[in-house]
């Protein structure tokens, strides 16, 4: 669910389901629990609202954008009171929009910060909560060449935190592990420095809009 800090005609919203896949691997180094991850998302969403067509004009658009995103992170924990644990790390997310009649890749790393808990509620299931903040930096938008646009440029993003909140059921059937979790988190972006890029009319001033993103997700995983 994404949405822009901006006024018609140039607001834009996009919603739709991705498929998301991952790989994790937890081991020990120098005596610190370490979690490494990866995970990549794809699909289509429903993009509606303005899009550029000629120098300083704006017109209504309706389609679909085609989506895909990478997240790699490496996550720590500490031990605190009350059996909760503080997590800590770092992210970096990748995100690639195809419109059209031009493509966006957006860039940025985080800094999680969240305290989490869990609850055994038996020999064979675990209940657990997380919560914390996601701090953002070094975002970046960039342009390529392509469709509309003749040249490739980009501009740096405003830095803005986010948070996240997951609620884990941890299960265990005849020996496997199964993780079954529901997670919400919400992301936003700054409005970007201006830049230039030459397209089919010429030379056009641009910028990215400041933006929020909510996230809601089911996980399995094994």
């Amino acid at each position: 669910d994404y949405n822009e800090y901006e006024s018609k005609p140039i607001v834009n919203t996009e919603k739709g389901l991705l498929t998301q896949l991952g790989l994790s691997q937890d081991f020990d180094l120098l005596s610190i629990p370490i979690l490494v991850s990866s995970q990549f998302a794809f699909g289509k969403t429903n993009y509606q609202g303005g899009i550029y067509d000629s120098y300083d004009s704006v017109r209504d658009y309706a389609s679909q954008s085609e989506n895909s995103m990478i997240d790699l992170s490496i996550i720590s924990k500490i031990g605190m009171l009350f059996g909760s644990e503080m997590k800590y790390g770092i992210t970096f997310h990748r995100w690639n929009r195809r419109l059209e009649s031009y493509v966006e890749n957006y860039s940025w790393w985080k800094l999680p910060l969240g305290i989490s808990k869990s609850f055994e509620i038996n020999d064979s299931i675990n209940l657990g909560f997380e919560c914390g903040i996601d701090l953002m930096f070094n975002g970046y938008i960039d342009v390529p060449a392509e469709g509309y646009f003749v040249s490739q440029n980009g501009a740096h993003l405003g830095n803005r935190n986010g948070w996240h909140a997951s609620i884990p059921i941890q299960c265990n059937v005849n020996g496997i592990r199964i993780d079954i979790v529901t997670s919400y988190s919400h992301s936003e972006i700054g409005k970007s420095e201006a830049f230039i890029l030459q397209s089919r009319n010429g030379n056009e001033n641009l910028f990215e809009p400041s933006s929020r993103t909510d996230y809601f997700k089911i996980m399995f995983k094994i």
